[in-house]
């Protein structure tokens, strides 16, 4: 597979509130860091790597969510399905991939 371009990432963008931006594409991601306002050294790397159980080949979307004391979760949509990504733990909460339709009430059951 060909190493994809930073402008190849602009599908699924995360915000992890960090001071880093990830962008991801297919099997792969970018790590931007806002301060430096450059993508940083050794990047891409395999989403499998970093984001343990994220198993999508492509991410739609995904969102950081620290609104409840301690809860620090991401939510990666890909196709009908999201995971639940918990940051402190560095892994996908068990019981995921689940449906977008059967959590998310309102949400299409398919790719917007």
């Amino acid at each position: 597979m060909a190493t994809l371009q930073a402008q190849d990432y602009a599908q699924g963008l995360l915000d992890y509130g960090n001071g880093k931006v990830y962008a991801f594409r297919e099997t792969q991601y970018l790590r931007y860091s806002k301060s430096v306002g450059s993508v940083d050294a050794g990047y891409p790397q395999q989403t499998s790597i970093h984001w343990q159980g994220m198993l999508a080949k492509n991410v739609d979307a995904a969102v950081y969510d620290e609104s409840k004391p301690g809860w620090k979760k991401a939510y990666f949509f890909t196709g009908n399905s999201f995971y639940h990504f918990d940051k402190s733990k560095n892994r996908t909460d068990s019981g995921y991939p689940r449906r977008i339709v059967d959590e998310w009430k309102g949400l299409p059951n398919k790719k917007v």
